[in-house]
């Protein structure tokens, strides 16, 4: 029921932003005024995306804005393609932020374009990257953003149009799409083509879902406890006064929200913008998948337990009474109990305490609500920020939702109850991640 009412303010939600942000298109013309932003990339080993991933951003259109490539001492050819692709030279520019970072045994711009920074350091996490990224960053916003990320080309338009139409806010993230299977025309999405694999295809499910209502729909409750590190905008004097990100956390994107909760308590003000600005390569295998998720779910424990203080906490509003009991119940506790459900009632219809007929409405009703839930959001999606443009591809959505819940969701309630048990005690990895060039 909780996702339920998420979903009815996530679509009122929408339709308000989608609503102000047209009028605001029509009514600014001084671009002057518009925020520059530092586009910060860290990058492991992603020297088959990093090409397509940094000419995306580079090619954006939008004037005021850097670029800075940090690489975390990467074992195969990533330098080695920066160099080659963008025409990489020394220099000699000093950090000019104050942040706790590893040293910067490099720092080389690019020849070929004028707003490209590639800096070099040892390997130390993502969060250890971003804060190496940040000591250089010349302009007032951070984009956080994942080396295998490929923006719209209006991405920091039409981001700088919310900063500009909501100047109190601290940090903005968006929707993300799945760029499996998507074509790419000029280095950039032109078509949100859906992907043959059947893995690929429930975490395109998933993630409307998530996003259309899950965290649009906190965000109209005005209890945003997440922006997504693969792609968000936040100020970079937040960044500095809560001492950057975590180096040590898997999941630095909510660790470092967290942390600005408890450094700035309901004062604190997070959005997410609506519409899908960026798309991201979802794992392409069960082995990949597998990690993915359980580093997400051991790193999401660990976050509650570091930062357990914000819970129920008065001086952080709704985010402490709403949306951090939330995590503990729905991430935590709700798969143990979803197991257990099941158990409960194949006993109780094996030994006579329900009837076939009782059975077959328990397990219709489910469906019908999750099946519910899923093509909700999917209107949501379909009907405002819609990239399908075949009818069989939206058939094809409309078929995975419906079985989604059947494997997909069971396979992943799971790996977190896994992931759950193996927590404390475990040496936190970033694990095995298969890459696809685009």
């Amino acid at each position: 029921m909780i996702y339920v009412a998420l979903i009815w303010k996530a679509s009122r939600q929408v339709k308000k932003d989608v609503f102000q942000e047209s009028v605001l298109n029509h009514l600014v013309n001084d671009k002057t005024n518009f925020p520059s932003f530092t586009i910060i990339i860290p990058a492991y080993n992603e020297e088959l995306l990093i090409y397509q991933t940094v000419m995306s951003f580079i090619k954006l259109n939008y004037s005021n804005f850097e670029v800075i490539v940090v690489d975390d001492g990467s074992t195969d050819k990533t330098m080695d393609v920066l160099k080659e692709k963008f025409c990489l030279v020394a220099s000699n520019e000093e950090p000019i932020n104050k942040i706790g970072r590893k040293s910067c045994h490099s720092v080389q711009v690019s020849k070929t374009f004028k707003n490209l920074k590639v800096l070099g350091q040892d390997n130390g996490r993502k969060g250890s990257a971003i804060n190496q990224g940040v000591a250089f960053a010349k302009n007032d916003w951070v984009c956080v953003v994942d080396a295998d990320t490929i923006p719209e080309v209006d991405a920091l338009y039409k981001m700088a149009l919310y900063i500009l139409n909501h100047p109190n806010y601290h940090g903005i993230g968006c929707s993300l799409r799945i760029a499996n299977g998507a074509e790419i025309k000029d280095f950039s999405i032109s078509t949100g083509k859906l992907p043959k694999n059947h893995i690929s295809n429930f975490q395109i499910i998933e993630y409307i879902r998530s996003f259309f209502g899950g965290r649009i729909g906190w965000d109209a409750f005005r209890a945003t406890l997440l922006l997504s590190g693969a792609f968000s905008a936040i100020r970079k004097d937040l960044i500095l006064e809560v001492g950057g990100f975590s180096t040590t956390s898997i999941v630095e994107d909510l660790n470092f929200c967290m942390k600005c909760y408890r450094a700035r308590g309901r004062s604190l003000n997070f959005k997410i913008y609506p519409e899908p600005l960026a798309w991201t390569q979802a794992p392409l295998d069960y082995r990949s998948l597998a990690a993915q998720r359980l580093r997400w779910q051991r790193g999401l424990i660990d976050s509650v337990w570091r930062f357990r203080g914000l819970f129920l906490n008065p001086k952080i509003g709704r985010v402490g009474f709403i949306h951090f009991p939330y995590l503990i119940y729905g991430m935590i506790i709700e798969p143990f109990i979803e197991v257990y459900s099941f158990f409960v009632m194949v006993y109780s219809y094996l030994y006579g305490f329900i009837s076939t007929e009782q059975l077959l409405v328990l397990t219709g009703f489910t469906l019908f609500l999750v099946v519910l839930i899923n093509i909700s959001a999917l209107s949501i999606e379909e009907n405002y920020f819609s990239r399908q443009k075949s009818l069989k591809s939206r058939f094809r959505i409309i078929f995975y939702s419906v079985f989604e819940i059947i494997y997909y969701h069971q396979l992943l309630t799971l790996l977190n109850i896994y992931a759950t048990f193996t927590t404390f005690g475990f040496k936190p990895k970033w694990g095995y991640m298969k890459r696809n060039k685009f």
